[in-house]
């Protein structure tokens, strides 16, 4: 049913995405904040965005309260 493909070869781990599209500053992030913080920045901040809108949207029509509790 079609052609094998060898997706081994092709695969890159997260953080080599992430470096190579430049989407997140890992540098900057852990100076300001600490190691193990990142800043999403460009195409993959718009993406999580958009998920969050998403989310508010899809509770807020089906009746729900959408509450933001504050940052601890």
């Amino acid at each position: 049913m079609g052609k094998n493909h060898n997706l081994n070869s092709n695969r890159r781990t997260h953080n080599e995405l992430i470096e190579m599209n430049k989407w997140v500053d890992l540098k900057r992030a852990a100076k300001i904040v600490g190691s193990r913080f990142f800043f999403l920045k460009g195409d993959l901040a718009r993406l999580d965005f958009a998920l969050q809108q998403f989310a508010v949207n899809f509770i807020r029509e089906r009746g729900y309260t959408f509450v933001q509790p504050p940052v601890l």
